[in-house]
């Protein structure tokens, strides 16, 4: 694979001469002037660079405190290392990510271990006041990070928080302190090549990063710093520290398979128990269906007894009813044929019977007095 990355070509003496210009490229393209120079003008600002499959090459960010610009990444192969800067963060991991499958083509096949530090260097004490000082950070002796040279007046506080993923697995994480040069550049910028060191401060990570497994580190606290010991007649008291906040955490990624593997099992699983769940709404349902019949047929019993015994109850007051009234009639009935019966024998005695009776004393007192006056029988009327 070809990766083209801009390189700084130098002046030839027709460059570097006042009296020489570049034609102009707007319009036409116009013919370049003859030059006796042995730098060819038409060489190309760009150079490839070769990147084979499987070659033991490392593709890592840059910190901006050690390229001055944002976005940039880091190519080391066995013949050297470029660096290239990107417009976005974006365009820089696409970058990245592109290069690391065409060395690796296989890489999501592959168990690997993805470690992030999130480390944030805080303040530092016990160092000589009205000097200037900054920290380099560096992972397995590699530098990766820088902080600002800040002065040390009544304290000396940094509050820099560095960021760093996609990291190989981690051993160790070592903060070296320097004291910048007091002398200036023609920019306004210290001479770091010149700066002298002080110290060290490491912290192990205990060799987690070989098990392989996921875990993730947190500390804060003061570490003392361990550097060269002090000339003859020097004490150092106390002795200087750097307060730091730390975040390590690795990643134990799995081949694709795996993870396929295990979400067809979770697919699996959410099938059994949707299918678990359905059955077990299923048997709800069918259970209240039956217990809601039990309900019906209990209600349905109840009231059929009720009316049967209401039933009952009614054709007793019924029967009774009908009881009074065959009596009734029965009683009716005979009154009924008694007057029949004295009508008959009334109408059966011829009237001097009557009147026999009638004459007939009773101790002196007439039981059918004479009457005064007569009817007739025929208009019922007195004569």
């Amino acid at each position: 694979m070809k990766l083209r990355s801009s390189v700084k070509k130098t002046k030839s003496k027709l460059e570097k001469s006042p009296s020489f210009r570049f034609p102009s490229f707007r319009g036409e393209p116009e013919k370049l002037r003859a030059s006796r120079s042995h730098d060819s003008l038409l060489a190309p600002g760009i150079e490839p660079l070769e990147i084979n499959a499987n070659e033991d090459a490392v593709i890592r960010p840059v910190h901006s405190s050690l390229s001055g610009q944002d976005n940039c990444f880091e190519v080391i192969t066995p013949s050297g290392s470029r660096c290239f800067s990107c417009r976005t963060g974006a365009e820089r991991d696409r970058w990245m990510e592109n290069l690391r499958r065409s060395i690796q083509p296989n890489k999501d096949h592959l168990r690997r271990l993805e470690t992030e530090l999130r480390l944030c260097v805080m303040e530092a004490q016990g160092l000589p006041p009205k000097k200037r000082y900054f920290c380099q950070v560096c992972l397995d002796g590699a530098l990766y990070a820088c902080t600002s040279s800040k002065p040390r007046l009544e304290s000396l506080v940094w509050a820099e928080v560095f960021e760093l993923a996609g990291l190989p697995p981690v051993r160790h994480v070592t903060l070296y302190l320097y004291k910048d040069s007091d002398k200036k550049t023609r920019r306004g910028a210290s001479q770091r090549d010149k700066a002298s060191y002080l110290g060290l401060v490491s912290i192990p990570v205990d060799g987690r990063a070989e098990s392989g497994a996921s875990w993730c580190h947190f500390g804060e606290k003061w570490y003392p710093l361990s550097g060269p010991p002090p000339g003859k007649g020097k004490v150092v008291s106390p002795v200087p520290a750097l307060r730091l906040k730390w975040l390590l955490r690795s990643l134990n990624v799995l081949p694709v398979e795996q993870y396929r593997w295990r979400e067809r099992q979770r697919e699996g699983e959410r099938e059994r128990e949707s299918g678990g769940r359905e059955r077990e709404r299923e048997r709800v349902r069918v259970e209240g269906e039956w217990w809601e019949r039990e309900r019906e047929g209990e209600r349905a019993r109840v009231e059929g007894e009720w009316w049967e015994r209401e039933r009952v109850v009614r054709e007793r007051e019924g029967g009774s009813e009908s009881g009074e009234r065959e009596c009734e009639c029965v009683l009716c009935l005979c009154l009924c044929l008694c007057l029949c019966l004295c009508l008959c024998l009334f109408l059966s005695f011829p009237p001097h019977f009557f009147h026999h009776l009638t004459s007939l004393p009773c101790r002196g007192i007439d039981l059918f007095p004479k009457a005064t006056h007569s009817h007739c029988a025929c208009c019922f009327t007195d004569h």
